[in-house]
């Protein structure tokens, strides 16, 4: 029954004024407000609240701190082990002592599960099952909800030994959610790419994928499509990129890299990045944006940093570095590991001068799983199908 304080509220406040509220309020306070009334529950349960409340978080820097959340590209136990894995960025930052941080890197390894990708705070894990079969599904931590079903990813090259590639994104024309699968077959340099939406498990074939002798990252999701870094025979690393409206792809260039460094690719805003990736001796640390998205040429050094003025304690050994997320203001959230002391360090790059704000992680934990490909998602209302 609906309280009179509860009216008092709704007779004093415009519906609209309440709405534009609301949508600034984290996700468990939401589910929460969903007891306050019959309207609230049905404001809070439409589908352009969702919306909403998605784009307010995105893009306001002081929302969006508190509202990330950071976990390994891969972890160990069971699906459900997973609401169990991430933590708030703003933790990480904050309260770096935190067993809740140490916990995540201490885990059995005795089967691992795939996080494929992120988008608009939805997951999607890969699970190999003992029959050595590939499962998808789909989860939102923040309401804790998952996919009532589990694709299934049958589609290796008989015959020969695969490594298979992930992505998962978002066409935002149809509002369909995709997952997608490259599975590279090396000794015969063929590539077998298809494309599956959220909510049926009917998967179609990609045409133009290029055949390509290793695949060396998986799909970044970014602007309705999905990206990897791949190495084609008798061409070199090349960016191929699927349009997931018309499910067709673009190869692209990478700008001129120093030499003697792996390249790395990401996105930060609705930019597509890359960056110089490890390297022993020192130097520094550079992060390319693709100005305008799918034109190759406009690729500008975004970020700049000298290795020698990370105070990471590094001896020998140059810092790990990985672009986490960058502010409508410019300033790029950076994660460090040292593998010398095994550490890892936050930094907080201001774009306009250039200097570093430090945050210290951890001084005694191992940190591989999540430091060499983390995965940042932003809590949401979005619900798995």
């Amino acid at each position: 029954m609906e309280t009179c304080k509860q009216h008092c509220v709704e007779e004093q406040l415009p519906e609209e004024i309440i709405r534009q509220i609301l949508s600034r309020v984290d996700v468990k306070s939401l589910i929460q407000f969903k007891c306050v009334s019959r309207s609230w529950k049905d404001l809070i349960s439409e589908p352009s609240f969702t919306e909403l409340h998605l784009h307010n978080i995105a893009n306001d820097d002081d929302l969006v701190l508190d509202r990330l959340q950071i976990m390994p590209k891969l972890y160990s136990g069971t699906l459900h082990n997973l609401f169990k894995v991430p933590f708030f960025l703003r933790s990480l930052i904050n309260n770096p002592s935190s067993p809740r941080v140490a916990s995540l890197f201490t885990q059995q390894r005795e089967q691992f599960n795939i996080v494929a990708g992120s988008c608009n705070g939805l997951l999607c894990v890969v699970h190999r099952t003992p029959e050595k079969v590939f499962r998808a599904s789909f989860w939102n931590l923040a309401t804790r909800s998952k996919s009532q079903n589990c694709l299934v990813l049958s589609i290796g090259l008989k015959g020969h030994f695969c490594s298979y590639s992930f992505g998962f994104g978002y066409n935002p024309i149809s509002n369909t959610y995709k997952i997608v699968t490259i599975v590279v077959a090396y000794e015969i340099g063929k590539t077998k790419a298809k494309v599956c939406n959220m909510d049926d498990n009917c998967w179609r074939n990609i045409q133009n994928f290029p055949d390509s002798t290793c695949v060396l990252s998986d799909g970044q999701y970014l602007c309705g499509t999905l990206n990897w870094m791949v190495h084609v025979k008798d061409v070199g690393n090349k960016i191929v990129s699927l349009n997931l409206r018309k499910e067709t792809c673009t190869e692209l260039s990478f700008p001129k890299i120093e030499h003697g460094f792996t390249p790395n690719l990401g996105g930060l805003g609705d930019s597509l990045c890359v960056w110089n990736g490890f390297h022993f001796c020192g130097g520094e640390f550079v992060i390319w944006k693709m100005k305008d998205f799918g034109d190759d040429k406009s690729w500008i050094a975004y970020v700049n940093i000298k290795y020698e003025n990370l105070p990471t304690g590094s001896i020998g050994l140059v810092p790990l570095l990985f672009p986490l997320w960058m502010f409508k203001n410019g300033d790029v959230l950076l994660l460090a590991s040292v593998t010398t002391n095994a550490t890892i360090h936050a930094f907080l790059y201001n774009q306009r001068d250039h200097k570093l704000q430090h945050f210290p992680i951890s001084t005694s934990t191992t940190i591989d799983s999540i430091y060499h490909r983390p995965i940042i998602f932003c809590e949401s209302l979005v619900m798995p199908i």
